[in-house]
Order: structure tokens, then sequence, then C-alpha cells
């Protein structure tokens, strides 16, 4: 991982010096991903010849949310919890289990991933990086996840951090996760800028008294839209919208 010097004139001309991305459903589509790969194993458990329509909405509910939240979810949705006993673990560690070793195998393998980058928003991470702003991650994905996704859309050595769910105590929307980033990157919170996909994630963001853009994506357009916590402004449902937001948003903090 490199950490780019902030050339004068950007230095001078705004108070952000980093961007600091969210990863799933930010810069590769591993929401859809996952959500397919708990269609499968939910399937499997309960013996269905096609995925059962509800995961996918459900799933839609918790993106940004935690493993743990969104498996209990599904747990009661389908009623699962005689279907996955193993003793010394909870159903929803079975259930998440489950998904990762097949997310692994299939949806998540590194070619699939490559496949499934958001490719407009890699663009403004490397946008980002060649202007001089230092770039880092800071996902709900533990780290070692989150780098196989990474280094599969190309963009791990770009990154001057990269923060997983792992390293810190509270997940999102508590700002620790980013408040924990701006200090490994040696930086103030209103020096860095979030980019994120979510209302929860912005949330966060918002908590830890760093700027934000949302980036919409097919599970959290409407709920954004729907939304009136944040300022539509800053959020982006068009991606070819997405460099001119930012560099709004960047300027606006001056």
């Amino acid at each position: 991982m490199t950490q780019s010097p902030v050339p004068d004139d950007a230095s001078n001309s705004s108070p952000i010096r980093a961007v600091i991305f969210d990863m799933d459903g930010t810069l590769a589509d591993t929401e859809r991903l996952k959500a397919r790969a708990y269609a499968d194993v939910i399937a499997d458990l309960l013996k269905l010849d096609r995925p059962d329509p509800r995961v996918m909405p459900l799933y839609g509910e918790y993106v940004g949310n935690t493993d743990r939240a969104l498996c209990e979810a599904m747990v009661e949705e389908f009623d699962i919890a005689d279907r996955l006993q193993d003793p010394g673990r909870g159903p929803w560690e079975v259930l998440h289990t489950l998904r990762v070793d097949h997310y692994k195998r299939t949806h998540g393998r590194p070619e699939n991933i490559a496949r499934h980058a958001i490719q407009h928003n890699v663009d403004l991470l490397r946008s980002q990086h060649a202007a001089g702003r230092t770039v880092a991650v800071a996902t709900s994905s533990m780290t070692d996840e989150a780098t196989r996704v990474l280094e599969a859309i190309g963009v791990l050595d770009l990154l001057a951090a990269l923060v997983g769910r792992d390293q810190v105590t509270n997940a999102k929307p508590h700002p620790e996760i980013y408040l924990h980033t701006a200090e490994v990157l040696r930086m103030e919170p209103e020096q860095c800028l979030v980019i994120e996909d979510s209302q929860l994630g912005a949330t966060s963001a918002v908590a830890a008294n760093m700027p934000c853009v949302v980036i919409a994506n097919q599970f959290t357009d409407a709920p954004l839209r729907a939304q009136t916590q944040f300022d539509q402004q800053w959020i982006v449902y068009e991606p070819d919208l997405v460099q001119k937001t930012v560099e709004a948003r960047i300027a606006a903090a001056r």
C-alpha cells in the first residue's frame, strides 16, 4: 500500500486530503454476489428447486449491516434454525459459514469479482489517487476478504490503508471504523471524504464528522431516494455524475 503526497494546489484549495471508500456495493458489486450465495444456500437447506424470491429484498434491507444481523434475519425469515444446528455455534454462525464457503467456490471467485467491479467508482478511486489525494478503504468485510476483493479488482496497491470489520469493535453505523481509518492515515476527520453506497454507511461517516458522497446501487437506490436524513445533492444515482459530484463535494469543503 502506498500513500501519495497531496500537491500544493490541491491542499490549498480544499481541506480534503484523503478519500476513504467503502467496498461492498461501492467498489465491487459483491452485495449482489453474496445475496446470490445466500439464495443458493437457503434453497439447498429448504430443498427447493430454485432460489426463494424473498432472499434478494431481505438482503437489500441489511446492506451495510453486520453479517450477524443479516444471518439472524435470514434464519428467522426462512425458519431454518433447526437445519443449522452445530454444538458451540448459533444458527446464524452456521449459515454464515455455509454462505462464505459457497461464495468462495462459486460467485466470489476472483475472476467473477473482477467482472463485477463497479467501474465508475473504481475509476473515481484511481482519479483521486492520480490527483494526489490519499485513498483508503474502510469496509464491513473482514480484512482478509477485503484484501481478496481489492486484489481482484486491481486497486489494492493504490491504498494507503485498508481497515476491515475485524480491526474495530463497533460496526457501522457507529463512526469507529472511519475515525480509526483517519488515525491510520494520520489525518483529521474533516480532511477525509467518504464514498459510500448506503444510508447506514453514510450515517457512520457523518457521525465521524466526515463529508460524504453516497453512490446508489440496485439495493440502495430506492431507500436513498426515500430518505430525508442526507442532502440529495450529495447522493448520486447516475454513474456519469459521480466524478462531477465528488469534485463539487470537495470544493464545498473549502
